[in-house]
């Protein structure tokens, strides 16, 4: 009997432990069901959350386009209205972007809490020496082309016959003045903002003083620098994005070899039809004879009257190999190869500007100097490499184009600025030195 219930417990056991491991087989089913369900639901969230992502950069990277986009389209609209209006609306706009560009440059500088703590004569400072420099750079430009007309106006005299003189005395004040502020405790602080302030002045007033001088001379001696660098700036982005793999330099790590070198060759082309567009017009070609009278028509330079130049002899053999009727002499216009020079400029030398600009940023740990401008930053983000290309462009002009006979109105702007006694001692000798020269 004992047997048979031993038997039967056994059977019921063997029964039980069948259930139980049936049981824990399900459980451990569902549980793995249940984690590979969480699974598929985590990796569905986490490919939702990188779709979501990459729509989003999508969209930013969208209205950063639109926004950049419709910047540019109405920088270049205020920059037509603005040629359009002439040469002293020019020249206003150099000044007012100068003096902006100016001002991102010092922000940069400052630290709130040190300046509250120094006082108002530190804070107006860099901007006492921004107006010295301006009164002086601007003020001699107007003395060596407009003396004649200026001195018609009594209240002018004085401030062009001691143009100078005033110069250094402003500078004189501003030095005094940082002297005098010099406080225990910020000496550092201090003369780290006088450096970056001699560095705006130097980079960004000096610079774009130049760009003014050339404006005098003509419209295109603005224009066309200005415009070479816009281009070479668009064609190096689309070049870039189109076949750029190699990187250029450390400190703008977007800008690539294949952008650099595609942007040259394209500007180089294109300079040289633009130059020979913008030379069709009296209004840009002309100088500004005086301050008051609008450009109207001139007697045109000799680099925007056509010459006739001797094609190279290799060029005429390498055109008949192709079967090509190449004439031994080509019409153009000088100064379509003088843009080519600009251009050169504006393709190799210019962009260093922008990466000076580069360097600083990543030097104080900032992405743009200001956001002046929607989806460009701020004016010295846009102007870092006009600067440095309408240095050269001043350079350029005043050593291969503008001739001694050009110069001969500057002379006379200073004779008008001499009194009576120097006025009649310069006859004398030029007399005598006409007399000698042409035995008179």
């Amino acid at each position: 009997m004992s047997n048979k219930q031993n038997l039967r417990k056994r059977k019921s056991q063997k029964a039980d432990n069948k259930k139980k491991r049936k049981t824990q087989r399900d459980s451990e089913q569902k549980k793995e069901q249940s984690t590979t369900n969480e699974m598929k639901k985590g990796s569905n969230k986490k490919a939702d959350v990188v779709i979501e992502k990459e729509e989003a950069k999508e969209k930013t990277f969208l209205q950063k386009f639109l926004t950049r986009t419709a910047s540019t389209i109405s920088l270049i609209a205020i920059l037509v209205f603005v040629f359009y209006m002439g040469h002293l609306w020019v020249s206003v706009g150099l000044v007012i972007i100068t003096i902006l560009t100016f001002r991102e440059v010092i922000l940069l500088a400052l630290e709130t809490q040190r300046e509250k703590k120094l006082g108002w004569v530190n804070r107006v400072l860099p901007y006492l020496f921004l107006f010295s420099l301006i009164y002086y750079l601007y003020g001699k430009i107007l003395m060596n082309r407009y003396s004649n007309w200026l001195m018609r106006f009594s209240f002018l005299s004085i401030f062009l016959q001691y143009h100078t003189l005033i110069s250094y005395t402003l500078y004189i004040v501003c030095f005094i003045l940082f002297v005098a502020s010099l406080e225990k405790g910020h000496y550092k602080y201090q003369f780290k903002k006088l450096s970056w302030c001699i560095m705006a002045l130097v980079l960004v007033v000096w610079q774009s003083n130049l760009l003014i001088a050339n404006l005098f001379e003509g419209l295109i001696w603005v224009l066309l620098p200005v415009t070479l660098i816009f281009l070479n700036d668009i064609f190096a982005y689309l070049w870039g994005i189109s076949f750029g793999k190699t990187p250029l330099i450390k400190v703008s790590p977007k800008k690539t070899w294949e952008g650099f070198v595609g942007a040259f060759f394209t500007t180089i082309l294109v300079s040289f039809f633009i130059s020979k567009f913008l030379s069709k017009y009296d209004y840009m070609v002309c100088p500004l004879e005086n301050l008051q009278t609008p450009v109207t028509t001139c007697v045109r330079h000799e680099v925007f009257i056509p010459k006739e130049f001797d094609v190279p002899p290799y060029v005429i053999d390498i055109g008949s190999k192709f079967k090509l009727n190449i004439s031994e002499t080509i019409e153009l216009l000088p100064v379509q190869l003088h843009s080519i020079i600009l251009a050169i400029f504006a393709s190799l030398i210019a962009p260093f500007g922008g990466f000076f600009a580069s360097g600083l940023k990543r030097a104080i740990g900032i992405k743009d100097f200001a956001n002046t401008i929607p989806g460009h930053g701020g004016l010295a983000d846009r102007f870092d490499c006009e600067f440095v290309m309408g240095c050269f462009s001043y350079v350029y002009l005043n050593t291969f184009i503008i001739t001694n006979t050009d110069k001969i109105a500057a002379i006379m702007s200073k004779i008008a600025l001499l009194d009576d006694v120097q006025l009649k001692l310069l006859y004398d000798n030029l007399t005598e030195i006409v007399q000698e020269r042409f035995g008179l």
